[in-house]
């Protein structure tokens, strides 16, 4: 026979549930100026995306959603990828 669940442990689930949310609306937010950075065609479009991607990740990593680390390497590689469309003149 199951026992009820307490007090304590709903409320903690309710919470858990609204972060999970928000985290993926953060998530969402990242996935989808990623894709824009990568269909854009300009160096001046990416530049103004990657700036946004830029800002995006700062607060994901201040609100811990994505590990500090994880958004040091993920802002790299993104600067990488402007640097060479940006030398290859497309």
């Amino acid at each position: 026979m199951a026992s009820k669940k307490k007090i304590s442990v709903l409320r903690t689930q309710r919470r858990q549930e609204r972060r999970r949310i928000r985290n993926l609306r953060w998530k969402n937010l990242f996935r989808m100026l990623r894709k824009r950075f990568r269909k854009a065609q300009t160096a001046e479009e990416k530049e103004n995306l990657l700036r946004e991607l830029y800002s995006v990740l700062d607060k994901m990593g201040r609100r811990r959603i994505f590990h500090p680390n994880k958004v040091a390497r993920l802002k790299s590689k993104f600067s990488r990828y402007y640097r060479e469309f940006v030398e290859s003149g497309s």
